[in-house]
C-alpha cells in the first residue's frame, strides 16, 4: 500500500513525530513527579519513626502509650500505599488515552488521504483494537510490524481495563493469566487476598517505552511508499 504525505493531518511525518516526542517527554516528567512525591512522604515517615523509636530507648514514653501505638505508622504507611496507587492508576490511564489517541489519528490520516467514504469508526468495537484492526487491514497486515507490540498493547488494554471498569479487581481466570504473564517479566503484581492488581513503578516505565514503541511503528509506516 502506498501512502501519501501531502495530506499528512500533521502537515509532515517529521513533524508529526516532533510533536509526538515532545508530548511524550511529558510522561516521563509526570513519572519522575509521582516517583518523587513518594519518596519523600517515605522519607518523612522514616525519619519521624526514627525519632520514635529514640524516645521509646530513651524512656521518654511510657509503656501505655507504646502500647496505644504497637503498631505506630501502620496507617500512614496504608496511606502512602494507596496514594501511590492512585497515582499509578492515573498515570496508566493518561499515558493509554495518549496511545489510543495516536493510532486513531493515524487511522484519520489514512481515511482522508485515501479519500474513503468508510473509516474506522465505522467498525464495529472501540478504542485500540479498533484502530489496530483498521489499520492491519488498511496497511495489508503490515501494522503492527512488530507482532510483540501488538501482544503487550493487548496487555496494556487489559491492565487499564482492568482499572476503569473492575477498580483493579481480578477474577481467577485474568489473575491466572497475569501470573503467568508476571513470571515472564510483567512489572505489575496481584495481591493473593484480595485479588487486585497492583502497579508499580517498573510497569510505568515499561507503558512510557510502550508509547514510544506505538510512535516509532506509526512514524514507519507512515513513510512506506
Amino acid at each position: 500500500m502506498v501512502i501519501t504525505n501531502n495530506l499528512n493531518i500533521f502537515n509532515t511525518v517529521d513533524l508529526w513525530y516532533s510533536i509526538f516526542d515532545m508530548e511524550s517527554d511529558y510522561f516521563d516528567s509526570y513519572l519522575e513527579l509521582i516517583k518523587s512525591t513518594i519518596d519523600l512522604k517515605i522519607t518523612k515517615l522514616n525519619k519521624e519513626y526514627k525519632a520514635f523509636e529514640e524516645s521509646v530507648k530513651k524512656g521518654e514514653i511510657d509503656q501505655e502509650t507504646l502500647d496505644r501505638h504497637g503498631d505506630w505508622g501502620a496507617d500512614e504507611v496504608y496511606e502512602i500505599d494507596k496514594l501511590e496507587e492512585l497515582l499509578y492508576r492515573s498515570f496508566v490511564v493518561s499515558v493509554f488515552i495518549f496511545i489510543e489517541k495516536s493510532l486513531n489519528d493515524f487511522c484519520d490520516f489514512i481515511f482522508r488521504a485515501e479519500e474513503e467514504d468508510f473509516g474506522y469508526r465505522d467498525l464495529k468495537g472501540h478504542g485500540i483494537s479498533r484502530a489496530l484492526f483498521y489499520l492491519s487491514k488498511k496497511l495489508d497486515d503490515q501494522f503492527p510490524k512488530d507482532k510483540q507490540l501488538k501482544t503487550d498493547l493487548n496487555t496494556s488494554q487489559k491492565i487499564r481495563n482492568i482499572i476503569v471498569h473492575n477498580d483493579g479487581s481480578v477474577n481467577k481466570e485474568i489473575k491466572k493469566e497475569f501470573n503467568k504473564l508476571i513470571q515472564q517479566g510483567l512489572a505489575v503484581k496481584i495481591h493473593e487476598q484480595h485479588n487486585q492488581i497492583e502497579l508499580t513503578y517498573e510497569y510505568a516505565l515499561w507503558l512510557i517505552q510502550l508509547n514510544k514503541r506505538v510512535g516509532e511503528e506509526i512514524l514507519s509506516s507512515q513513510k512506506i511508499k
